[in-house]
């Protein structure tokens, strides 16, 4: 491997890892969406913060 290979291959890796970062962000955010789960963890504390009243 010369010089520019051993570049290339590291910024490739490091693409892919940000473009992986990236994808798992946005598809958790989807998937909280879509079941709700924001909107539980938001009511739960409420629940929470009335019965330590």
């Amino acid at each position: 491997m010369n010089h520019h290979s051993i570049i290339t291959y590291v910024m490739v890796c490091a693409g892919s890892l940000v473009l992986s970062l990236g994808l798992f962000l946005v598809l958790r955010e989807v998937v909280a969406w879509y079941w709700k789960i924001n909107e539980a963890l938001e009511l739960l504390v409420k629940i929470e913060e009335n019965t330590r009243k």
